[in-house]
């Protein structure tokens, strides 16, 4: 207070510290922070997405399965043309071979009823000559129409009843299947006639970190390859079985096992393979044993079901025992088409990509305009309350004026 009695008035400049002030910046530090959240998971699916379907659509454009195709219908041509006529002449014809007998010595640990011994023409499972049963035709797993069939062709073929008898377990030990006689005659040993097998399930369906498949497989059908070049009436063999000569079938379920230790799931999976060990199968089954030419297309499509695989020798290789020849180029563009649209398929907690893009672009889409409206209000806030300061300034300086006093400087909030 001055000696007249007036008061000194000095103007204390108003500061506004901009996001603060108002509680509205860290509203906008979060829609900041999660526009770009968002713009990097929308980011991350799309390549992804186009990754894996570019790929597809490269495999597409290698053309691989017409090559599969084209290899095979090469040896459907000379199957039919030149080698089946001389297969049919040595069993058929007026000097064909006789007809071998196949023996079959069952493991140690079989029951005493397990059907075995000699097969012959006396016995219900002799070798016999077939020419347009599936097997005669070679009649492919693979359903496309686009490599060529045969309706004609030859088979020798025994079948060993109730090989697998639901009254008891199968041996879990090895059997010795032998075709001929004497000195002609050719064992194959070390066939498993029941096995169990544990592997890591690439393709778990689950948010497991471990998962492992058991699958009890019981022998349903052996191929062996005949060595035809030999024409002196003698019947011989080949040495050794073919490629995916054995073909085993599911008698008791399998199972799957998945946690987050890995290990733990395999040892779940061994010992359910252990507690069906001497569990017997769930139905009787026969054992097929089917003799075939070196030369028939049956026996060489597995080689070229494996053929030109960019993934031979990982995990993921292809499994020429499937006798598949792959997808068509048609089939990779609609998956490719559906793995960017609805996802792989795999892993049904997945979210597919097109979801997640339309996720992403909407929940970035609420936040951008949120951000506009946040800063929108900041602005108006800061607007507002300058006109306020602007007001209440000039009121005082009209107040300094009416006191006789000099007018106060102008004071603009601090922003």
């Amino acid at each position: 207070m001055r000696r007249d009695g007036a008061h000194d008035v000095t103007p204390t400049p108003l500061v506004i510290k901009r996001g603060g002030f108002f509680g509205n910046g860290q509203k906008v530090t979060c829609c900041t922070i999660s526009l770009n959240v968002c713009a990097f998971l929308f980011l991350g699916t799309s390549i992804t997405a186009i990754t894996a379907s570019i790929g597809l659509r490269e495999d597409a454009a290698k053309n691989l399965r017409p090559k599969r195709t084209a290899a095979y219908d090469e040896l459907v041509t000379e199957w039919t043309g030149t080698h089946l006529p001389r297969f049919q002449a040595k069993w058929t014809g007026a000097d064909a071979f006789a007809i071998p007998n196949v023996t079959v010595s069952r493991g140690a640990g079989a029951n005493a009823g397990a059907t075995g011994g000699i097969l012959t023409a006396d016995t219900g499972g002799a070798l016999v000559v077939e020419t347009d049963t599936e097997d005669a035709i070679g009649t492919l797993p693979d359903p496309e129409n686009d490599y060529l069939r045969y309706d004609s062709g030859l088979v020798l073929k025994a079948r060993v009843l109730r090989f697998h008898d639901s009254r008891w377990a199968t041996e879990s030990d090895t059997f010795t299947l032998t075709v001929g006689d004497g000195d002609d005659a050719v064992s194959f040993d070390g066939i498993a006639a029941y096995k169990c097998d544990v592997f890591d399930d690439p393709n778990p369906g689950g948010d497991a970190h471990g998962s492992y498949k058991s699958d009890p497989l019981h022998l349903t059908k052996i191929t062996i390859v005949m060595d035809e070049a030999l024409s002196d009436g003698r019947f011989v063999v080949d040495g050794t079985l073919p490629k995916c000569a054995l073909e085993y079938s599911f008698l008791i379920s399998p199972a799957a096992y998945s946690y987050g230790d890995s290990d733990l799931a395999r040892e779940e999976a061994l010992a359910y393979c252990d507690s069906v060990a001497n569990t017997p199968p769930s139905q009787d089954a026969d054992l097929e044993i089917v003799i075939r030419s070196p030369r028939d297309p049956y026996v060489g499509a597995p080689a070229i079901a494996e053929s030109h695989d960019p993934r031979a020798g990982t995990p993921r290789s292809i499994d020429g025992c499937a006798r598949d020849f792959g997808e068509t180029s048609d089939e990779l563009r609609k998956r490719a088409y559906q793995m960017m649209t609805f996802g792989t398929g795999e892993d049904p907690g997945a979210v597919p990509p097109a979801i997640a893009a339309i996720l992403c672009l909407a929940t970035s889409w609420y936040l951008w305009r949120r951000r506009a409206k946040l800063k929108e209000e900041e602005r108006q806030n800061v607007a507002r309350l300058c006109a306020q300061t602007m007001q209440m300034q000039t009121q005082m300086q009209m107040h300094q004026m009416q006191q006789g006093q000099p007018p106060l400087p102008h004071q603009s909030p601090m922003v």
